[in-house]
């Protein structure tokens, strides 16, 4: 029953602030910063207010070479009847070398972590946490506008709050892709 009052009585606000400095012809930052409010009709005690950020910069070292950086905080509400909301915390880095015209390859680090506030938490003070580590390249060859190669690869793993198991994957994809 309780559950079904939080899916139909709440109201939710986001308010922010974004930003964008280019320093110079070759880097730029930009930056948001927002706040997100939720509050139940009936279940005070689940109201949340929480923070969101986002940091990204890019520096065009060359013609041929890019660098790509992004932090975040990024608060978010799921539809899981157990779940109050999610905060993912994480960043990205990527390299990309544009060998030819029609040709680059990328270099990508990624790494977040998800902490999963549940409702219960109000009861137990529990949540669960998710950390993911991904590193990788990709490939991609422009025939012509509308045919192109794409192969990438990946290493990823996933750590999970105890109890639950940890994941370690390689893929490797290839790709025709025509539009």
């Amino acid at each position: 029953e309780q559950i079904a009052i939080m899916d139909k009585q709440y109201s939710e606000q986001e308010l922010y602030l974004e930003s964008e400095w280019a320093y110079s012809v070759k880097s730029k930052l930009s930056a948001r910063l927002g706040k997100i409010a939720r509050e139940y009709g009936s279940l005070s005690e689940l109201d949340s207010k929480l923070i969101s950020t986002t940091l990204r910069g890019t520096y065009h070292e060359s013609t041929k070479l890019r660098f790509d950086a992004q932090l975040w905080q990024r608060p978010f509400f799921i539809i899981d009847p157990s779940t109050l909301y999610v905060v993912a915390k994480g960043g990205r880095f990527d390299a990309t070398w544009y060998g030819a015209e029609k040709t680059q390859l990328r270099a990508f680090l990624f790494g977040q972590k998800v902490n999963k506030i549940p409702v219960a938490k109000l009861l137990t003070g529990a949540d669960r946490s998710d950390t993911t580590l991904r590193a990788g390249l990709i490939f991609q060859h422009e025939f012509q506008p509308s045919l192109r190669l794409v192969a990438d690869g990946f290493y990823e793993r996933l750590r999970q709050t105890e109890g639950l198991p940890s994941l370690r994957q390689y893929a490797l994809r290839m790709a025709l892709e025509y539009n």
